[in-house]
Order: structure tokens, then C-alpha cells, then sequence
């Protein structure tokens, strides 16, 4: 079956891209006294390891030589083995499965795994479904919200239905801001919003966050989804404070501190709102 060949492929790729996540977290605490933008691209490859079906091949890695973990033919085992490049974790996770399974009928059309294989399938693809339509709805949500917001200047609305500043949109991105947002708040949040449509975020914050969806079951992946659209905002407030200079840092953190205090309901998991500001400010105070 097709969705069950998809599953396996898709919980080798999750395998792969678990240790690559693993690996950028590590890198991260070695990173961080350096500019989040180094952060921000290493995700560039976690998203790689998610959505490539194919492999990348290194003198030094961190990866297992054993792509395939669970053999693609592993519902038609009569003894189903896994393949990780750890042989202890082999061991193991084989006796696992082996020992919980009902012995294979000779005489039966259906091995057990297979049937583990196409309930474990069907409950992926029903997973990805149910995330997408609330994902949709949130969308369609916060677009109704703001549809009757008020042209500032170019690509700029401000509205009384939010209470945080965001980007919405992917091909005609726009920025959205609360009522009140005056003077150098103005001028700094919208250097931020800006920012983050020249760097094209607002096109790979949703891409990553369709990645991760097709690997809902990883932890892992929403850790990384988490910490890759923290080092987004981050990389994109350390922008702003090279464009405006130092002096503007406590102005900066009020601004944070204000917007944070103020999240909006209306936000989709794909929008830009101000988020991490605890991290945000203090990174600020390293620049």
C-alpha cells in the first residue's frame, strides 16, 4: 500500500533527522555568543533531513550509515528487525517488537506486523489531517480578524482586533500592528516586521512548520520548530539593532516587554507574533 510505504519512509527520515537536530542543539551552546543568524541557517539543514528523501553523504558525520532503520519490507518479515547503526539499540528494539508480536500463521494472508503497520499509517496520516485543518482554520481565523484593518502606508495596517505585531501572507506579505504603536516604537517594530519579509521568513516559517507536520509523532521535530523560529526572531532583532544602533536597546526591550504582555488569540502556529522575549531581551543585552 502506498500510505504504508510512505509511514516507513517517513519514519526513516524522522530517525535521520533526529540526530541532526540533536547535533544543532549541541552546536547551539557552542554558538551562543555568536551572531543567532548562524543558528537560524543550521535549521536550514534539519529541514533537509525532514523533506529530502535522498541522503547526504560526509567525510565527518554524526549520522548512522544505515538510512533505512525499519526495512521497507518489514510487514512481510516472519522476524521484523531494526536497522539503526547502534547494535545494542538493534538488540533491543528487535526483541521488542518480536516479543509483543503473535507469532506468524504460516497459513495466514496477513503477517501482524503488517497490520501494526497499516493501523500505525492510518493513524499518521488522520494526525496530519487533524493538524492541518486546525492550522487552516486558525489561518482563516486570524485573516478574518484583520480584514478590516486600516492602510498606514505601503504593505503597513494597524487594527483594534490585535494587540501584537505580525506578518501575514505569503505571496503579498503585510504587516499588521495594534492601535497605539507611535514614534520609535513605530519605527522599530516595523524595521522588525520588514526584516523579517527581505529574509523571506514568512515563507520558510510555514514551509518548516509543514515539514514538521509530516513528523507530528517526533518531539524532536517541534523542538526544533520551537528553537528555529526562536533564532528566526532573534537573528532578526540583532538586524534592527545593527540598523539602529546600540542606543536604542532599552527602548528596544520595553517595546518586547509590552508586546509580550499583550499576545494575541488571534495568532496561527504560522504567524509572526512576538514571542521568546525573555530570550529576546536578554540577547539583546549580550549584543
Amino acid at each position: 500500500m502506498i500510505i504504508e510505504s510512505i509511514f516507513i519512509k517517513i519514519l526513516n527520515m524522522s530517525f535521520i533527522a533526529s540526530y541532526v537536530v540533536l547535533a544543532i542543539i549541541l552546536l547551539r551552546v557552542f554558538l551562543r555568543k555568536s551572531p543567532k543568524i548562524y543558528s537560524y541557517i543550521l535549521w536550514g539543514i534539519a529541514f533537509l533531513r525532514m523533506t529530502c528523501f535522498f541522503s547526504f553523504k560526509s567525510i565527518i558525520s554524526l549520522i548512522p550509515t544505515e538510512s533505512n532503520v525499519i526495512d521497507d519490507n518489514i510487514g512481510y518479515m516472519k522476524s521484523p528487525e531494526i536497522y539503526s547503526g547502534i547494535s545494542s539499540v538493534d538488540s533491543i528494539a528487535s526483541n521488542l517488537i518480536n516479543n509483543n508480536l503473535p507469532p506468524v500463521n504460516e497459513v495466514a494472508s496477513v503477517n501482524p506486523m503488517q497490520i501494526v503497520i497499516y493501523i500505525a499509517s492510518n493513524i499518521w496520516l488522520i494526525g496530519i489531517i487533524i493538524i492541518l485543518i486546525y492550522s487552516i482554520i486558525s489561518y482563516i481565523r486570524l485573516y478574518k480578524g484583520v480584514s478590516t484593518a486600516t492602510l498606514v502606508e505601503k504593505n503597513i495596517y494597524e487594527t483594534d482586533r490585535i494587540t501584537t505585531a505580525f506578518v501575514l501572507g505569503f505571496i503579498n506579505p503585510r504587516i499588521f500592528l495594534p492601535i497605539g504603536i507611535k514614534d520609535k516604537n513605530y519605527e522599530y517594530i516595523t524595521s522588525h516586521e520588514k526584516t523579517h519579509m527581505i529574509r523571506k521568513d514568512h515563507i520558510i516559517k510555514p514551509l518548516y512548520f509543514m515539514a514538521v507536520v509530516f513528523h507530528w509523532f517526533n518531539p524532536l521535530m517541534w523542538i526544533s520548530y520551537y528553537l528555529m523560529t526562536k533564532d528566526m526572531e532573534m537573528s532578526c532583532d540583532e538586524k534592527v539593532m545593527n540598523l539602529k544602533g546600540n542606543n536604542m536597546k532599552n527602548d528596544y526591550a520595553k517595546l518586547l516587554l509590552d508586546l509580550s504582555v499583550k499576545q494575541s488569540s488571534l495568532l496561527s502556529p504560522i504567524a509572526f507574533g512576538e514571542n521568546n522575549t525573555k530570550s529576546r531581551i536578554k540577547t539583546l543585552w549580550e549584543l
